[in-house]
């Protein structure tokens, strides 16, 4: 296009100035403040003791429309930048990876133990869960925000349509990575036994309590009751191969669990069969394990979009070349 006449007939050579936020930060001064936020969280885990249940939903999915809104707000209004475009570079992503490797070595590599209730134990191990610790969680609140500036600015700059492959698969990482962090706070892992002896007082209407890792009573939106159990030996050498029970929710007709072979009572929690009584040659109880994971369908539906979108990129591989 050619650029238009003045009102003197002289062509208007200036160019529109990029409109920078409040604070400019270039490339090389991003990465420093990143690495001086992350180990500026270090200390502060060592002073707070922050337990993920604190951000249980609806706060977890505030948080994360809000952070979506400033993402979207900050590049429709400085997304040509330096600062911007320092937080979307590749420069930026292969810091933020390195590091994500680095921490998920060191966290395998420290000894894993529950968070307590109480954050003045003198007990406590600041970094025994690393997976929930301040580090942790700043890392990927600046992975998921870089991922979010990436995909607003390609939709804002060439439509969603032409970046339908790149949307999938940035997308389906983005909620994968959201669904895992955001969602621990709603994950409850409880355990109950449940007696085997219909004799006893405890099992004639069913278990209606768990415990969790912290040894607290959490109720249940249904009765537990166990109908039946078998075990499975090995006719050589008489050892257990496999042990199932028959569980019958809310008086319902019982259904078979055994271990790998879960029970659904509801769409967001799962029964797994993890031990029975090893002590008496006839078991008296069993104990099953209940996991809560409301965000789970959320994690798996990131999954799908990512390998979807794998698989049209290796498809448009393959066809251009």
């Amino acid at each position: 296009f050619r650029t238009p006449l003045k009102g003197d007939g002289r062509r208007n050579t200036s160019v529109k100035k990029v409109q920078n936020p409040p604070i400019i930060i270039p490339h090389s001064l991003m990465i420093r403040l990143f690495y001086l936020l992350f180990f500026l969280c270090l200390p502060l885990q060592l002073l707070l003791s922050v337990r993920p249940s604190a951000f249980s939903f609806p706060l977890n999915a505030v948080l994360a429309g809000c952070m979506v809104a400033l993402c979207i707000v900050a590049e429709r209004e400085w997304g040509d930048s330096v600062s911007l475009r320092s937080l979307r570079s590749l420069r930026f992503s292969c810091h933020l990876l390195g590091t994500l490797a680095f921490c998920c070595v060191a966290g395998a590599l420290l000894p894993y133990a529950h968070i307590p209730s109480d954050p003045s134990d003198p007990t406590s191990k600041p970094f025994s869960d690393f997976a929930v610790t301040l580090p942790f969680v700043f890392l990927l609140v600046c992975i998921l925000m870089q991922l979010t500036l990436l995909m607003v600015h390609r939709v804002r700059k060439k439509g969603w349509r032409k970046n339908t492959v790149f949307l999938l698969v940035h997308g389906g990482l983005w909620l994968a990575l959201l669904a895992g962090f955001a969602g621990s706070a709603d994950y409850k892992d409880l355990r109950t036994l449940l007696p085997l002896s219909s004799s006893q007082p405890s099992s004639r209407n069913g278990i209606t309590t768990a415990y969790d890792r912290e040894g607290r009573t959490i109720p249940l939106a249904y009765s537990l009751q166990t109908t039946g159990f078998r075990i499975k030996r090995s006719p050589a050498d008489k050892s257990v191969v496999q042990y199932e029970a028959d569980i019958s929710i809310d008086c319902a007709p019982a259904q078979r669990v055994a271990v790998n072979s879960p029970l659904t009572p509801r769409w967001n929690e799962n029964l797994y069969l993890v031990s029975y009584d090893q002590n008496n040659p006839s078991p008296t109880y069993v104990v099953v394990q209940i996991v809560r994971q409301p965000w789970r369908h959320l994690l798996l539906a990131g999954i799908v979009m990512l390998m979807l979108g794998t698989l049209l990129l290796f498809g448009r591989t393959k066809k251009t070349n």
